[in-house]
């Protein structure tokens, strides 16, 4: 007759460890394959466009805040297509502005007076493009973040000696 003799406090500690290193794993390589998986999104998102600036400015970028990555898709900083993204994916009024003489300083004189002359219609190509590829995003996300983990795996087990 064999005795075995478990301690469940040490599979405790060991499933403790694992979900750590997940986590760690998954932090470091996050900003990396949120953006990879992104850029179906972008380039979908050029494709459908009318604009040349904002085809042209249209650009990914991530920021963290609270230990959440997030990326958007928007126009370049400082750039005349950034000005454009929501009036072309929403549609808005045209309206045609009535103003005081230029200020002797070369600023542009007071509004006197504004009426809508018309309406442009929406042209929305953020959306679109985002429900053509969430799917193949989603994929690119779960592959690059599962190489992540096992690159992490592959450091903890040499630093062990496994």
């Amino acid at each position: 007759m064999i005795k075995v003799k478990l301690n469940t406090h040490e599979w405790v500690k060991i499933g403790t460890k694992l979900d750590r290193m997940a986590a760690r794993a998954e932090k470091a390589g996050n900003r990396a394959a949120i953006k990879k998986a992104a850029a179906p999104m972008l380039k979908a998102a050029k494709r459908l466009t009318t604009s040349k600036r904002v085809k042209r400015d249209l650009v990914v970028r991530s920021k963290t805040e609270l230990g959440i990555v997030s990326v958007r898709i928007g126009g370049k900083r400082l750039s005349d297509g950034i000005k454009l993204l929501h009036l072309l994916e929403f549609g808005h009024r045209n309206v045609k502005v009535k103003r005081e003489p230029r200020q002797s300083n070369g600023k542009p004189g007071r509004i006197i007076s504004s009426r809508v002359i018309g309406f442009v219609p929406a042209k929305p190509f953020l959306r679109p493009a985002y429900y053509q590829t969430r799917d193949e995003s989603k994929e690119i996300y779960k592959r690059e973040i599962w190489a992540d983990i096992q690159k992490h795996v592959r450091k903890e087990r040499e630093k062990a000696g496994i």
